[in-house]
């Protein structure tokens, strides 16, 4: 017997091996502790075979949910076009490389995955080896961060066309202010300088009056325009009349419609409903809306003003206006350009061959005026077709409605002003105060003026002028400083003031106690008409609440036959805000009115300390029983029965007053 050895060396197999084996245990090292998360899926039906442990991190699902589980099953793909995609890309090349694809864990939540795979070989099945970045965070940040600078661009571009539209306005402007200060200075220069026979010197003045009034236009467009942007616009709702506005704007405007040889026409609807507007306000909107169409209107063309009911079917919102139209037949406007001429310091002059004056600022003014109590305003035009603007205006409720100053449309009765009167002007202004001075004197007031505040309270204490008229802006003292002062020293507190200034902040200077307010400019008519009313009813100011209109007007008749100057509230709540803005010397209060009756009215005039001084005559048209003692314990002076007459009433008026009301 013999042995037959048969042997082979292994040790490269055995070194293989154990290569391959640190290789799997290095593999399966990384495969579980990759930053990255790793799944394995089998191609031939899509089961996943494994995943490392960040990969159940990042989704949300145990090993068991998905092990031996299909995507499908999961529901992990946000898109199905995503995996057909995926599936496309590797038959194409073979493997998928830093692909962006939407995910949904198990929360429900989408995430983007920077996703990447390649097809391998385990176990004589094709795998696919997928690996995944959660890019989530990552691209919402970059959305932002391109929002951001999308916004930037929109803002710089808007900086830039802002920037254009300053250049261009400045320019415009510097243009509108030159043109009249040049006729102006050089009129003024004519005037001074040659001995011109009077009918040129007439001639020249009247163009210096007009430039300024051009001028005084301008400042007043930019002066609207700040107030109505700050919300420090004074506005005024009262009743108004359309077709009296409508006349009041075409008289306005007469003299252009004369000289430009047109025809103006009006037709306004039959009872036409009042509407609810500030009524210097709607001048000025008519007015503006006219004096452009008579601007675009070549000669001997036609502008038509209508004024109508809007109907429903026109306005699913609001029924209860009213719409007004200004129709001219003259160059029109391209549809494209109908938004631009509602723009701040813009015009349309693209399509005008002869581009008007002005700074575009009438239109827009115009628009936030409408827009403030609720309207709209619009134009509907197109080239050589003229054009058509169109405003709406809530219409008054009669029945409901709170008329704030309806009772002012009565001429007071008015007081003749004995003996010579003096009236102290106070403007740092040296020009202003010889202008006011020269006027007042014209008209025999005998005038005193300061430079300044210190100056006005020395003059004021001294003199004890009748009125004063008073700048806000000077140096030192500010005019509401020297209202203070004034009213609040027992010398100088029943002085009336009125305020002339271009500062308008009117509830402050009533606040203050002045007695009136005018802002610069002005016209000298007005100016006067506010001081001989100021020294008609210097002394003595009665406020009428009574819902009853007969009755208001007979007692604002009697009471001004007697010296006294008389408003009116018709309801409570109306009261109050006259008190709050001009406080009477003494108000006569009705006990039953609508929203607030006279009880209420008391107690909130005795709860407030700057009113609660004012005497209160309670006037009943109703005897109550314990109606007298009730008024008193809240507040009243006195007690008076309507059915009784007012002779007793008026004696006791003039007892807590002082007596007779011209002293």
């Amino acid at each position: 017997f013999g042995h037959i050895t048969i042997s082979r060396d292994i040790t490269k197999r055995k070194e293989m091996l154990e290569s391959l084996r640190e290789s799997e245990e290095k593999f399966s090292k990384a495969f579980r502790a990759s930053p990255d998360a790793i799944a394995i899926t089998r191609l031939k039906d899509g089961l996943f075979v494994d995943i490392n442990d960040n990969y159940t991190s990042i989704t949300g699902w145990t090993r068991e949910e998905i092990i031996n589980h299909t995507s499908k099953d999961i529901g992990i793909w946000a898109k199905a076009e995503d995996r057909v995609k995926m599936l496309k890309i590797l038959k194409e090349k073979g493997s998928v490389q830093n692909e962006e694809f939407e995910f949904r864990i198990k929360s429900g939540e989408v995430r983007v995955w920077l996703f990447s795979g390649e097809i391998i070989e385990i176990g004589g099945d094709r795998c696919l080896i997928t690996m995944t970045v959660d890019i989530t965070e990552r691209k919402r940040a970059e959305e932002a961060l391109k929002q951001k600078m999308e916004e930037l661009r929109i803002a710089y571009q808007k900086l830039k066309e802002l920037d254009q539209l300053k250049d261009s306005f400045l320019s415009t402007v510097s243009h509108e202010l030159r043109t009249p200060l040049t006729s102006i200075k050089s009129f003024s220069e004519i005037l001074l300088t040659y001995d011109e026979d009077k009918e040129t010197q007439k001639e020249f003045l009247n163009i210096i009056k007009e430039e300024s009034d051009r001028l005084t236009r301008l400042i007043n467009d930019f002066l609207d325009l700040s107030k109505i942007e700050s919300g420090r616009m004074q506005w005024e709702t009262v009743e108004v009349s359309v077709a009296e506005v409508i006349k009041t704007a075409i008289n306005a405007t007469q003299a252009l419609v004369v000289k430009g040889n047109l025809e103006v026409k009006t037709e306004i609807s039959p009872k036409l409903p009042t509407v609810m507007f500030d009524k210097d306000r709607l001048v000025q909107v008519v007015t503006n809306l006219l004096s452009n169409a008579i601007k675009f209107t070549p000669e001997k063309g036609k502008i038509e003003v209508k004024a109508r009911l809007l109907e429903q079917k026109e306005s699913k919102e609001k029924a209860d206006m009213v719409v007004v139209s200004v129709t001219d037949s003259g160059i029109g406007i391209a549809p494209k350009d109908h938004g631009g001429v509602f723009e701040k310091f813009k015009q349309v002059g693209d399509t005008l061959t002869d581009k008007p004056k002005g700074t575009g600022l009438g239109l827009p003014i115009c628009k936030e005026i409408v827009e403030h109590f609720g309207g709209k305003l619009w134009v509907e035009s197109e080239l050589g077709k003229g054009s058509t603007f169109f405003f709406t205006l809530p219409m008054a409720k009669s029945a409901e409605m709170e008329v704030p100053e309806a009772e002012e449309i009565e001429e007071p009765v008015k007081v003749a002003i004995t003996g010579k009167k003096t009236i102290l002007v106070v403007d740092d202004e040296a020009n202003i105060r010889r202008f006011l001075a020269h006027e007042l004197k014209k008209r025999g007031y005998s005038v005193l003026q300061a430079p300044g505040g210190s100056k006005a309270l020395e003059l004021a204490r001294k003199h004890h002028p009748d009125l004063v008229t008073l700048d806000v802006l000077m140096e030192g003292m500010s005019g509401f400083d020297v209202t203070a002062v004034l009213k609040n020293d027992p010398e100088t507190k029943d002085i009336p003031i009125l305020i002339v200034s271009v500062v308008e902040d009117r509830k402050r200077a009533y606040k203050l106690g002045v007695n009136d307010y005018l802002t610069k400019p002005f016209k000298i008519d007005l100016l006067i008409e506010k001081v001989n009313q100021l020294l008609r009813d210097a002394q003595r100011k009665i406020l009428v609440v009574d819902d009853d209109k007969n009755l208001v007007k007979s007692l604002k008749y009697q009471l001004g036959k007697r010296g006294y100057s008389a408003s009116v509230a018709h309801n409570g709540k109306t009261a109050l805000e006259r008190v709050e803005n001009r406080p009477p010397d003494l108000i006569l209060l009705d006990i039953k009115m609508p929203e607030m009756d006279g009880y209420e009215v008391m107690k909130a005039l005795k709860r407030r300390p700057e009113t609660a001084h004012i005497p209160i005559l309670v006037m009943s048209g109703i005897d109550i029983d314990g109606g007298r003692v009730k008024a008193l314990s809240v507040g009243a002076a006195d007690y008076f029965s309507k059915s009784g007459g007012f002779d007793q009433m008026f004696e006791t008026i003039e007892s807590i007053l002082g007596g007779d009301a011209e002293d």
